[in-house]
């Protein structure tokens, strides 16, 4: 069990089950890869949540007066339906004994896919897709970002937003059988910021969040939480810029 902003349970496979985690992964990736959407940021060779926030500040100008809708999917890896994303997985894969396989490996956990298998998390982009297209497609949106579970969308008015909302969430449920996590669902106006993968992102700049920034410093310098919190308020007063920030905080760790 580990507990960092929530609570999960980590499945680590023994060593040969990891090999063949490994490579039914290297065999499958490509199928897959090449029909994600294209804001889809995890676990996805040279992509990550670096890129993720780059990308949504470029997206982001010349929209300070839009919203957005930040939101995440309640427990995701545990309510994935295997037996839909074993029928998703079929629509690419047709070697049986590949197929029999990956049906092994979906079996071996008592629900949805477990956190820890790298199979794992290719199945859960593959799943998770199909909110892509739907959003892409469907919904017409042109500023989306996911980063597994977690995702961005950008829309004009606060109306278009909500609908959206509702739009997805039906979808979700109604295909995926999946829940938003309504405590991680917000709509606000993109001058507030967005709250999106430790970091802040506005129109010009990024910067991190505190939360982050405090945790980083406790474990770098080992200080107590008022002295760590000291620190990170002052320097983020100071720090506009995320590519400075980055520098800096390169020199003070190094």
């Amino acid at each position: 069990m580990v507990e960092d902003s929530k609570k999960r349970e980590i499945k680590a496979p023994q060593v040969r089950d990891r090999i063949v985690h490994h490579a039914l992964y290297n065999l499958i990736y490509d199928t897959f890869v090449r029909t994600f959407y294209h804001n889809s940021y995890a676990c996805i060779k040279g992509k990550g949540n670096h890129l993720a926030t780059d990308d949504l500040r470029r997206k982001l100008k010349g929209r300070k007066d839009d919203y957005f809708l930040k939101a995440d999917v309640s427990q995701y890896f545990k309510s994935v339906n295997r037996s839909f994303l074993f029928s998703l997985i079929s629509k690419k894969i047709k070697d049986k004994q590949v197929l029999h396989l990956i049906k092994k490996i979906l079996l071996s956990n008592e629900d949805g896919i477990p956190i820890g298998n790298l199979t794992s998390q290719l199945f859960a982009n593959v799943y998770l897709n199909e909110l892509d297209q739907f959003v892409k497609r469907t919904l017409k949106a042109d500023c989306y970002f996911r980063y597994m579970d977690d995702f961005v969308l950008v829309l004009k008015t606060k109306k278009e937003v909500l609908e959206a909302k509702e739009n997805i969430e039906y979808f979700l449920k109604g295909k995926l059988d999946l829940d938003l996590n309504e405590k991680a669902t917000n709509v606000y106006p993109i001058s507030a910021g967005i709250s999106f993968l430790g970091y802040i992102t506005y129109e010009n700049y990024i910067l991190h969040k505190r939360k982050t920034f405090s945790k980083m410093m406790k474990k770098v310098w080992g200080r107590s939480k008022k002295e760590v919190l000291d620190t990170a308020k002052a320097y983020l007063k100071k720090t506009r810029d995320y590519y400075f920030l980055r520098e800096e905080l390169k020199q003070a760790f190094t």
